[in-house]
């Protein structure tokens, strides 16, 4: 994928936002009330969505990809990272969903 198309997957996903009462849908340029809300009640105005999903968008197996997650979450949990559990999945699911963070700062 050039920059161009990968630009253009990132733009046509969606990132749900794992949260009460309900997932929140983040898109890319779009702003979001709710999301707005669940920032400010953990204090924090900075985020970033990481996924060790699939790296350089090379598409690895089930199995790789959950196993590359799990160490993810050990590593931001041991630098004490506040995050919220998140997946991205692109409109025209041509890929599966990946799993991902949302790291708060």
């Amino acid at each position: 994928m050039n920059k161009k198309e990968l630009t253009r997957a990132y733009c046509n996903t969606s990132y749900r936002v794992r949260v009460s009462p309900e997932p929140i849908r983040l898109r890319v340029g779009e702003r979001s009330a709710a999301f707005d809300e669940v920032l400010n009640s953990y204090g924090v105005t900075h985020w970033a969505f990481i996924t060790a999903y699939n790296p350089r968008s090379r598409q690895l197996s089930d199995e790789e990809n959950r196993r590359r997650h799990r160490d993810l979450l050990r590593k931001v949990k041991s630098i004490n990272c506040q995050t919220l559990a998140c997946e991205a999945k692109g409109d025209d699911g041509a890929w599966p969903a990946e799993e991902g963070l949302i790291v708060l700062d």
